[in-house]
């Protein structure tokens, strides 16, 4: 009889994702291990994406560009974890932080362009308490559809109108067509406009 080849079967290597403790993983990130960063986002990830979709100003694509910056910025900060509490929630505090900075971000952006919305309105002078109501009333309104516009025209609107960037210069820049961009420059001043008539946009 022919004799049969023996088998012999190896043990099942594991990676450092199953057989190292988050601690232990976090360490070994201190010191520029990226398989450790790897397998801390194979674990955490989908918790801490979970986490930032609960946050009332936080929508789904934002939370994925968030968890991508929470562990990036884990990486970095590796080696101040002290252990005090789980990495779990370490890393949910970082991604919290992030998000907070995003939402201030994005309230001194909307600052902005109001007070650039005010300096671009028209001075009303008028000892007349009722037509300084209609002012105030004015001013919100718009100041209301300014914050509501979409980015872009946002952007066309402050660029090319209180900044005065010609539209050629804004289209460049903006990378896109001149149509595209006046068009948008009227969808604008439109909404703007009906804002300030006390309609709703069209």
């Amino acid at each position: 009889m022919p004799l049969k080849a023996k088998v012999i079967r190896l043990p099942k290597r594991s990676s450092p994702g199953e057989t190292l403790s988050d601690s232990a993983l976090l360490a070994a990130l201190g010191t520029g291990d990226v398989a450790a960063l790897g397998a801390l986002y194979d674990r955490h990830a989908a918790t801490l994406f979970r986490f930032l979709c609960r946050l009332p100003h936080v929508d789904e694509q934002e939370a994925e560009d968030l968890v991508q910056e929470a562990f990036l910025a884990a990486q970095h900060a590796a080696r101040s974890y002290r252990g005090d509490c789980s990495v779990r929630t370490w890393l949910m505090a970082i991604a919290g932080n992030l998000s907070k900075a995003r939402a201030r971000s994005r309230q001194r952006n909307r600052s902005a362009l109001e007070r650039a919305r005010l300096q671009a309105l028209p001075t009303l002078v008028s000892a007349d308490a009722e037509a300084q109501l209609r002012q105030r009333q004015q001013i919100a309104r718009v100041a209301a559809a300014l914050a509501d516009l979409p980015h872009d025209l946002q952007l066309a609107y402050v660029m090319c109108e209180l900044e005065g960037v010609p539209g050629v210069e804004a289209a460049r820049v903006l990378k896109t067509r001149e149509g595209t961009l006046y068009r948008r420059l009227h969808d604008a001043r439109k909404r703007l406009r009906a804002a300030l008539e006390g309609e709703g946009p069209c």
